[in-house]
């Protein structure tokens, strides 16, 4: 045996085969055949594995969608997001897997999932009544463990207790405590981020842009807090889906109202005051609204100092002005099925300024002139957005 057809017989044995030489010819025969079944046995089990899809909205018990849920495999250790209608999809091999959701405020949700084909779920969350004790290991929206940087998320709870003008809960005052975000004059509601200039920041209300964001001159902001769900500030590097602007964009996301109860909610403030509502309109929780008033009695102040003001006077110049503002939304939300639903949302914004100046003269004549100068301005934003999901397969959701 020559030194090649060694080296050959000491490669081949490891896997079961034989090598000789007869005749002064090598010849491989096979000593054991049990490697090689086993080896095709491996490839049909690998072709036989296969991975489906697990799709679904995260939800509170009252229907309400919940925006960034972690949803997470125990088994495999994958997990995802719900994108801002609480939509998720993760796909995973066939088998048994303990799916758990978690979403700050509510209780923590293991179940136990056995995939054998692409399954439609949805995960209702409870909330979290008592906390008898909170460690803080990690933050699951934190920019470090993202690939979306410069992005900041607030919940309408944040935004009620971080910030609040006169009693009213802002939501670009509540941006501007953000880091890199200047405010421009003081307490009027401008957003000047990374040196920018104030018309360089997109605004979004339910996917439509919002022009008008402030009233009384910055003052207040033109989102009432009691109908946000959510709002992703971008201040760098934004989703290319967003486009027209160069410093930042706000997205803002209105309620869809409580899918089971009806309640509401007043508030009373030293300038404004606001009226909430929402329901459901169908027995079955397949249709819900959401509706939310925001009136200034700027004005029911200002006519009787003016008017008080005018009686004292002995100028003949008389000068009255009113102003007022008002925000009114309204969302219309109803699920056809569990891969569809539509939502129809509805925002006005006016701001009205009335003068009205009398002047009293008399002529050489002996009659009375009166010239009276009226002028009226208003201006605001009246969007209508209209929106459909449907998830067309469990990996495409649109």
């Amino acid at each position: 045996m020559n030194k090649q057809f060694l080296l050959a017989a000491l490669w081949l044995s490891p896997l079961g085969l034989y090598a000789h030489k007869a005749n002064g010819i090598g010849a491989v025969t096979w000593k054991n055949e049990a490697p090689i079944e086993r080896m095709i046995r491996g490839i049909d089990e690998d072709k036989t594995h296969q991975r489906f899809t697990l799709s679904g909205y995260v939800k509170d018990r009252n229907g309400e969608p919940l925006i960034n849920a972690t949803i997470y495999d125990l088994t495999t250790r994958q997990g995802t997001m719900t994108n801002a209608y609480g939509h998720f999809s993760l796909t995973l091999g066939e088998g048994r897997h303990e799916i758990r959701c978690s979403y700050v405020g509510y209780k923590t949700l293991i179940e136990t999932i056995d995939l054998s084909a692409n399954q439609n779920h949805d995960i209702i969350l409870q909330n979290e009544a008592q906390l008898d004790e909170v460690v803080v290991t990690t933050d699951l929206n934190s920019p470090l463990l993202k690939t979306q940087t410069g992005k900041h998320s607030l919940s309408q709870k944040d935004i009620k207790t971080e910030y609040a003008l006169m009693s009213s809960p802002d939501v670009i005052k509540t941006l501007q405590r953000t880091s890199g975000v200047a405010d421009g004059m003081e307490l009027a509601s401008g957003l000047y981020v990374h040196g920018g200039n104030g018309d360089e920041n997109l605004f979004l209300l339910d996917g439509t842009p919002l022009y008008h964001t402030n009233h009384a001159l910055g003052l207040f902001s033109s989102f009432n807090a009691d109908v946000v769900k959510n709002v992703d500030f971008y201040k760098s590097g934004f989703p290319a889906r967003y486009g027209g602007r160069l410093s930042s964009v706000i997205d803002v996301r209105t309620a869809d109202g409580d899918l089971y109860h009806t309640h509401g909610s007043y508030r009373i403030g030293l300038l404004d005051g606001a009226f909430h509502i929402e329901g459901t309109l169908s027995e079955r929780g397949k249709t819900s609204y959401n509706f939310g008033l925001r009136r200034s009695w700027m004005d029911l102040l200002t006519r009787p100092a003016f008017a008080i003001m005018n009686h004292k006077s002995n100028d003949e110049d008389k000068l009255s002005m009113s102003y007022f503002f008002h925000d009114l939304n309204f969302k219309l939300t109803n699920i056809f099925n569990e891969r569809s639903r539509m939502s129809l949302s509805v925002y006005s914004g006016e701001d009205r300024l009335d003068s009205k100046d009398e002047w009293h003269s008399n002529n050489s004549s002996g009659y009375n002139d009166v010239d009276i100068y009226v002028n009226r301005f208003h201006w605001g934003n009246f969007n209508v957005a209209l929106d459909w999901n449907y998830q067309f397969s469990p990996k495409l959701f649109c």
